[in-house]
């Protein structure tokens, strides 16, 4: 039961610890740490072993965003929100 206690206060302790850095400080800490490197090495390594499609999926995705950056959303500057049509052409005549 004192080991229960002694534990709980600790990651108590931790947290507020934790909870005090300011974004810098928290950086500073990561990088001293390679927290970024390692969690990157072990979802990777989640990634490149799971049965799981979705889990492999959502991980590489997270990587390709974090990387490259989120797709952009396309806005339709020509139309004003119109609606296209367009006719298919075979030789010369409209379908």
């Amino acid at each position: 039961m004192a080991k229960k206690v002694t534990k709980e206060r600790d990651v108590r302790d931790s947290k507020q610890i934790i909870q005090k850095l300011s974004y810098e400080e928290f950086k500073i800490v990561c990088e001293g740490l390679n927290v970024v490197e390692d969690a990157i090495k072990e979802l990777w390594a989640i990634a490149t072993s799971t049965d799981d499609d979705k889990v492999k999926i959502d991980i590489f995705k997270w990587l390709i965003e974090m990387n490259v950056g989120k797709a952009k959303q396309a806005m339709d500057m020509t139309t004003k929100g119109d609606k296209i049509t367009a006719g298919i052409f075979v030789d010369g005549d409209i379908l």
